[in-house]
């Protein structure tokens, strides 16, 4: 335990420290104000002027000069004493419940952790205790604030379930002496037939110079408003009169989790990638004959339709901010609950213009002007709209694509980290199951039930291998035995010290396999074929009963066999164990566990004998397990003449396969499989098992095509043996010989963990694999938690291995003798 070991004093120190060097590397950036530089256009501008085609002058351009903006600090108040490691009751976990689902949806949608590289991962390290112990929704909505402050984005905030849109008001219009035109447009107008009347009247005798005043107090749904302020225009005519010709608006992009890589090799097709999908841009056409100067008026709670952006995207119009603008990009956003009254609105899309900047950057910032009178920003407009010199256009910032900082800058690398690293670990892994594990669809278990009862096990966790364990029950809700938790953290729950002997099941018991020979294991009698009937006074039964869902196992069969060599394992001591001899005698026995017997064992199954050996009647026999890169060839190379060639795949492949096909393939080229590609295409709060109704993802489908070099190949008989130690790799070469290659498989079905996987880095250095691509049969079957089935079924007896035979291996000869040497039938 980490605390009888530090002082409580010694531990703030340390917490302490960590701090201010997270404070360093977050704060030593530049902060980012939200605000661009703007950029004024030349005073020798051309002139405006009728025309039919627009000058290329006056489209504004991107600012590529501009210094790439920096990720701000997280703001300060960092905690300063670490949480004693307590379970929440039933209202904190909600709380962290909810809060997982708002660090999900920004994590993967928006923007700016992509194109900024935002530390999201730190945001809330710091933000989780602060919300578990939140008891009023002011507190609860200070710890929000400040995480997502981070993202410096005014459109992802806090809202209440009460709020309401404003009071609708009416359209105004104004004619001033010098000819300006101001219509006022709140983003609360009725937009009824009243105001369409009062536009139309307005349009009858339009000025040269137009302000639109768009102010107003925020909607809550701006991406409808500006639908609706859209056909407004369009219906009142006043599209028709501003716009000049034809002009194309901005497109929105959003991200899609979980896409194919640009370039499909093996490698990248296996990994996490992410994609933006972005709408089709609108054009819009006008009948107008001069060119006006147009000024719009925005502030907060302005929505700017899609005719007015693609106004200002061609520098028809000039933007003027009446202080922050916030609503003006119409764009995606989900609503997030947080409490019973507060809610999280989280943007999750991104205005990108023809050039390919992004956002809505203001011309003008009405802030601090000098102008006098009751409305500076309105004033300043005017001003600017009766200057002789071209209207102010402001150059946007390019997008920029910052590798996400999903890394935390501290608590990562200690074995025990802090509890804000503990829940971040869980968060990462519920959320990179629920949107990124290519086989969500096939859990056994309710993974937001599993989430639910692991979060107060990573709070109350107080060594590194409670923590390792609370991880482990998570990631086992996978149900796949290629996403194995590794890490010193995670062994410090399967213990670092073994027995001195391997054991392996048959017909459901479980016998000494290797045992390594010394004075001990002689005094005590332990022999191979000995049974194991119980550990540590559990019967065996009820020891594999509560160990179910330590690993991750694809079905019960390779659970079974994931689990029995865990029965060794442990922490150094003495363990009681009882056994049966082939006589059915039983005895206790005091068994010592040491690190040194955990190094003597050997790391597979068949380590006597040969890799490649010649076997009765011409036939070979190949361990494929035991197989290198180096040797491979050559030792396969020895066989090739022989009359029929057992290949072994029982265990796990550490050869490239791309050898063995070569020797052992007829087909140079064939489909041997499907890879599967899901892609969330946005964001769904439902659970994850409500969410395969209700937010299908979007699938995609290719053939994995092998092809090799077969002007070599053997062409004998050829038999592959397999049971649920084919797993991985190796139910992957199994599966390319099935569709390359005249083999007939005999013993029992494979793992059915076949898919491959990516490493998922988690705090405290532990990584497990996810699927990021589901594996199918060429025909679209499925593989996964099914494996391969043999064509001659064939398993171990308790008879079989009490005797040293492999019968498997035995009826694999007897098939290829019957095949080669049939009986003779003698003449009547």
């Amino acid at each position: 335990m980490l605390h009888t070991n530090m002082s409580r004093t010694q531990g703030l120190r340390r917490f302490s420290q960590r701090v201010a060097v997270a404070a360093v590397l977050l704060g030593g950036a530049t902060a980012c104000s939200g605000v661009f530089p703007l950029r004024k256009r030349p005073a020798t501008a051309p002139a405006a002027s009728p025309r039919a085609t627009r000058p290329a002058s006056t489209t504004r351009a991107a600012d590529t000069t501009a210094p790439r903006p920096s990720v701000a600090p997280i703001p300060a108040e960092a905690p300063n004493v670490e949480p004693e490691p307590i379970a929440s009751d039933s209202s904190g976990i909600a709380r962290l419940i909810r809060l997982a689902h708002v660090w999900h949806t920004v994590a993967l949608h928006h923007p700016s952790v992509a194109t900024l590289g935002v530390p999201w991962d730190s945001a809330l390290i710091i933000a989780a205790p602060r919300v578990r112990v939140a008891q009023d929704a002011d507190t609860l909505a200070r710890a929000y604030q400040r995480m997502l402050a981070l993202l410096r984005d005014p459109r992802t905030r806090l809202e209440s379930f009460r709020a309401t849109d404003p009071a609708p008001v009416a359209v105004t219009t104004q004619r001033i002496a010098d000819s300006v035109l101001i219509i006022a447009l709140a983003p609360s107008s009725a937009l009824d037939a009243a105001d369409a009347v009062i536009v139309r009247t307005a349009l009858e005798s339009l000025p040269m110079r137009v302000l639109l005043d768009l102010r107003g107090a925020p909607v809550q749904e701006p991406a409808v408003r500006a639908q609706r302020l859209d056909a407004f225009f369009r219906e009142t005519g006043l599209s028709d009169a501003l716009v000049i010709g034809s002009i194309a608006g901005p497109v929105e992009q959003t991200r899609r989790i979980g896409t194919w890589p640009s370039d499909d090799t093996s490698e990248q097709a296996i990994a996490f990638h992410d994609a933006w999908a972005q709408t089709t841009a609108r054009s819009y056409s006008g009948r107008g004959s001069a060119r006006r100067r147009i000024a719009l008026l925005a502030n907060a709670g302005t929505v700017l339709p899609g005719v007015l952006l693609a106004l200002h995207d061609a520098g028809d119009a000039s933007l003027i901010a009446d202080g922050v603008l916030r609503d003006a990009a119409p764009v995606s956003h989900v609503r997030v609950p947080i409490s019973d009254t507060l809610l999280a609105v989280v943007r999750t899309g991104e205005l990108v213009h023809a050039d390919g900047s992004v956002g809505v950057v203001p011309d003008t910032v009405a802030a601090g002007s000098t102008a006098t009178g009751g409305d500076p920003a309105r004033a300043l407009a005017l001003a600017i709209l009766r200057s002789a010199a071209p209207m102010p256009l402001a150059a946007r910032p390019l997008r920029w694509y910052a590798p996400p900082a999903r890394t935390p800058v501290f608590y990562d690398t200690t074995a025990y980290p802090f509890m804000g690293a503990r829940l971040l670990a869980g968060f990462r892994t519920w959320s990179t199951m629920r949107a990124r594990h290519a086989h969500r669809d096939l859990y056994e278990d309710d993974l937001d039930a599993v989430f639910e009862r692991v979060i107060p096990l990573l709070e109350s966790a107080r060594t590194p291998g409670e923590y390792g364990k609370a991880i482990g029950e998570l990631v086992a809700s996978t149900d796949d035995g290629e996403a194995v938790l590794q890490g010193a953290t995670y062994d410090a729950v399967l213990g670092d010290a073994s027995l001195p002997f391997r054991v392996r099941l048959v017909e459901g018991r479980v016998f000494l396999a290797d045992v390594v020979r010394d004075s001990v294991t002689t005094a005590l009698a332990l022999l191979p074929s000995t049974e194991l009937t119980a550990l540590d006074g559990y019967p065996l039964v009820a020891w594999f009963s509560e160990h179910r869902r330590v690993i991750p196992a694809a079905n019960d069969w390779s659970r079974q066999r994931l689990l029995t060599p865990l029965l060794s394992r442990g922490k150094p001591g003495d363990a009681m164990v009882k056994v049966r001899d082939a006589n059915n005698r039983e005895r206790t026995i005091m068994v010592p566990r040491t690190l040194a017997y955990r190094a003597a064992l050997p790391t597979v199954e068949r380590p006597s004998g040969a890799v490649v050996r010649s076997l009765a009647d011409g036939f070979s026999y190949v361990d494929v397990e035991r197989l290198t890169n180096e040797s491979a060839d050559r030792d396969v190379r020895t066989v090739m003449s022989s009359r029929g060639v057992v290949l072994d795949l029982r265990g796990a492949l550490r050869v490239a396969d791309t050898l063995l096909l070569r020797r052992f393939a007829t087909v140079p080229s064939a489909p041997v499989g499907r890879l599967v590609q899901r892609t969330l295409a946005e964001p769904c709060a439902a659970s994850i098992r409500e969410a395969l109704a209700r937010c299908a993802d979007l699938r995609e489908s290719r053939a994995w095509t092998r092809t090799v070099d077969t002007s070599g190949s053997y062409n004998g008989r050829l038999v592959a043996l397999i049971d649920e130690r084919t797993q991985g790799a190796m139910e992957r070469f199994a599966l390319s010989l099935e569709q390359m290659a005249s083999v007939t498989f005999i013993g029992s079905a494979t793992a059915g963990s076949v898919s491959w996987t990516t490493p998922l880095s988690l705090p405290g250095g532990l990584t497990t694999g996810i699927a990021a691509q589901e594996l199918r049969r060429p025909d679209g079957g499925q593989l996964q938690r099914v494996g391969l089935t043999p064509t001659i079924e064939a398993r171990f007896t308790i008879r079989g291995g009490r005797a040293g035979d492999d019968e498997v291996l035995t009826r694999a000869l007897q098939w290829l003798q019957q095949q080669l040497d049939p009986p003779v039938r003698r003449k009547r």
